[in-house]
Formats: C-alpha cells, sequence, structure tokens
C-alpha cells in the first residue's frame, strides 16, 4: 500500500510512520508539511487501505470532507 501526502501536518505523518510497523510493505511519501488539520479523518482514510493522493491543501480539505 502507498500513501502519498503532499500536503500534511507533522503529526498526521507521525501517526502514519508508527502504523509502518503494523504494516511492513507500507510507502508513505511526504512532500512538504502543513499545519495539524483533519487527523481523525485522515486516519480513517488511512484504515480503509486506499491511496491517498492530495495535489495540494485545498484538494485535501475536499477529500477530507467527502
Amino acid at each position: 500500500m502507498q500513501v502519498i501526502l503532499n500536503n500534511v501536518s507533522s503529526e498526521i505523518l507521525a501517526v502514519l510512520e508508527s502504523l509502518k510497523a503494523l504494516s511492513p510493505n507500507l510507502e508513505i511519501k511526504k512532500k512538504k508539511e502543513l499545519p495539524i488539520y483533519g487527523l481523525d479523518k485522515a486516519i480513517d482514510e488511512f484504515k480503509k487501505g486506499d491511496v491517498i493522493e492530495c495535489k495540494n491543501f485545498k484538494d485535501y480539505q475536499k477529500k477530507m470532507r467527502s
């Protein structure tokens, strides 16, 4: 599974990194960080096993709302 996060807070990244211990084949790509937003939603998306790809912060907000 791959999670691609172009705009993510360090808090969300820390949670995803900690989940790598449970999923050894997990690959996380990070491009830049933002303040914390939608942590619970990001964890829910991660649990679904989907690839999350966000082009920018507005795209991230839109995906987290849907």
